[in-house]
C-alpha cells in the first residue's frame, strides 16, 4: 500500500503511574479520525463491559503526543494515526511514554466535494488528480504539524500534483 494510504490508527500505552487517573476511570487520548467510533460505540461498550469510566479526549496526534511530551496532558491509552508518532514517544529521547504499541486499523485519504461544486462534473468525468489541479479549487486538509492526515495530505500531493505545491505557496505570499 502507498504510504500516502497508509494513515494507520495506532494503539499505544502510556507508561504512566496508576495514580494519573481517577480510581475507575480510563483516560484514553486518540487521533480525531476515530472520534464517532470511541465515543459512540468503543467507549460506551468499554464502560458497560467493565463498570470503568471511559473519559476521551480527541485531537491530532502530533498535537497529543507533543502535549503528552511536554507534561500538558497524560492519559492511560494513546490512539494515534500514525506509528511514527507513537516511536516519537519511545525510548528514553522519547521520554519513555510509549512502551509498545500496536497497528489495529488503517483509515484511507477521501477526496469529498459538493455537489453544487462547480467541480462536481469534472470529478464524475475526469482522473482525480486532474481535477485537483484545475485553477481555482479549494483544498482543505488539517495542520500537518499536529495531524497525520494533513501530513499524508501534503505528502500525497507533492508526489502526484508537484504543481499544487509551488501554486499554494504562491498564494500565500
Amino acid at each position: 500500500m502507498p504510504r500516502y494510504l497508509w494513515p494507520l490508527v495506532c494503539l499505544a500505552l502510556i507508561a504512566i503511574p496508576p495514580s494519573a487517573s481517577a480510581e475507575g476511570t480510563v483516560n484514553v487520548l486518540y487521533a480525531g479520525s476515530p472520534v464517532n467510533l470511541m465515543e459512540r460505540s468503543v467507549g460506551p461498550a468499554f464502560t458497560n463491559a467493565s463498570g470503568e469510566q471511559f473519559r476521551g479526549y480527541a485531537g491530532g496526534s502530533n498535537k497529543i503526543a507533543n502535549e503528552i511530551k511536554g507534561e500538558l496532558r497524560r492519559g492511560d491509552i494513546f490512539i494515534s494515526a500514525n506509528p511514527k508518532v507513537d516511536e516519537q514517544l519511545m525510548g528514553t529521547a522519547g521520554g519513555d511514554w510509549v512502551r509498545w504499541y500496536i497497528l489495529f486499523a488503517e483509515s484511507p485519504l477521501v477526496i469529498g466535494y459538493h455537489a453544487s461544486s462547480k467541480f462536481a462534473a469534472d470529478f464524475k468525468t475526469k482522473p482525480w488528480y486532474d481535477v485537483l489541479a484545475e485553477p481555482g479549487i479549494k483544498i482543505g486538509r488539517t495542520d500537518p504539524k499536529l495531524d497525520p492526515k494533513g501530513a499524508f495530505t501534503v505528502e500525497l500531493l507533492a508526489l502526484q500534483l508537484p504543481g499544487i505545491k509551488s501554486r499554494s505557496q504562491a498564494a500565500r505570499s
